[in-house]
């Protein structure tokens, strides 16, 4: 009898000795974790999966018709140019210049950037371009009875870089499933929605 009391009696001392330290350190542990950052997440902090769809980065590349005003250039070729040989021709022809290109819808530009899809409305973009071309002109005219050719050529190169944003009212353009059957052409014709852009 008195083996099995003490065969019980160490039984429960080691399981009180095993328990002890884990109920000893019981306070420290919450302590602890109490003193821990916690992470709190949200569903109104995190973007849906549509959100990341929506931003992207995208290139530019494109061609656009340009309309500088040219009042400086077109002063100084009025007043060296046309108004020194008109009147030394009576029937003189003013050269071709960027201005009649301009008015002509001739005068473009190239240009290649990189954008950045920032949600369904709204993109920021930064592009760099150029203008260039050359006018060239001749014209006959007869002085005292000689014949005379004049030639002229006006350069001009224009370097840029630009900067930008795009709103996008009804949001940006998507084909849609309802289009799908027609040609590509029409489908992407179906899907154009205006926008506005700043630069």
């Amino acid at each position: 009898m008195r083996a099995e009391t003490c065969g019980l009696v160490v039984v429960v001392a080691v399981l009180s000795a095993a328990a002890w330290p884990a109920l000893a350190d019981a306070p420290e542990a919450e302590k602890a974790s109490d003193d821990e950052p916690q992470l709190i997440t949200g569903t109104l902090l995190e973007e849906t999966p549509q959100e990341r769809k929506d931003k992207y980065w995208y290139l530019i590349l494109g061609v656009a018709n340009v309309w500088p005003r040219l009042d400086e250039s077109e002063s100084e070729i009025n007043r060296d140019i046309n108004g020194l040989f008109g009147n030394v021709f009576p029937r003189w022809h003013n050269p071709t210049t960027f201005k009649d290109w301009r008015d002509d819808l001739m005068l473009w530009d190239i240009h290649i950037g990189l954008g950045r899809s920032l949600s369904d409305h709204w993109s920021l973009f930064t592009t760099v371009g150029a203008i260039r071309g050359t006018a060239r002109t001749k014209n006959d005219y007869w002085t005292l009875g000689f014949p005379l050719e004049v030639y002229t050529k006006f350069e001009r190169k224009v370097w840029f870089i630009a900067a930008g944003a795009d709103y996008y009212p009804w949001g940006k353009a998507s084909l849609e499933d309802a289009t799908k059957g027609r040609n590509a052409l029409t489908r992407r014709l179906y899907a154009a929605r205006p926008y506005l852009e700043a630069t």
